[in-house]
């Protein structure tokens, strides 16, 4: 996989800070969910071992090739159209992908 260069890296990272929203618990910041990437979400409370067997996808979306990241998913964060939650992605090609 390529690696994304400074600028893209620097363009997420300030995409992010300005949306001035306070991270919560469904919020993944980065790949892996931590810094140690574990995957691993500790205060996940909706989904169980008793249900994970009934999980199904809901939508998904295709993106464009140029998409080298891992995606950033924010829950809750304010935007002029009302609060929403959204999943970035870096393009190597466009940018920043906001779904």
């Amino acid at each position: 996989m390529r690696h994304l260069d400074t600028l893209s890296r620097s363009a997420l990272a300030m995409a992010l800070l300005s949306l001035g929203t306070a991270a919560t618990a469904a919020d993944w910041m980065q790949f892996g969910y931590d810094a140690a990437h574990t995957g691993v979400n500790p205060t996940e409370t909706t989904i169980t071992p008793a249900n994970v067997a009934g999980v199904t996808t809901r939508y998904s979306v295709d993106l464009p090739a140029s998409v080298d990241s891992a995606p950033v998913y924010l829950s809750n964060v304010s935007t002029s159209g009302g609060t929403r939650n959204l999943l970035f992605a870096l393009s190597t090609l466009d940018g920043i992908c906001t779904l």
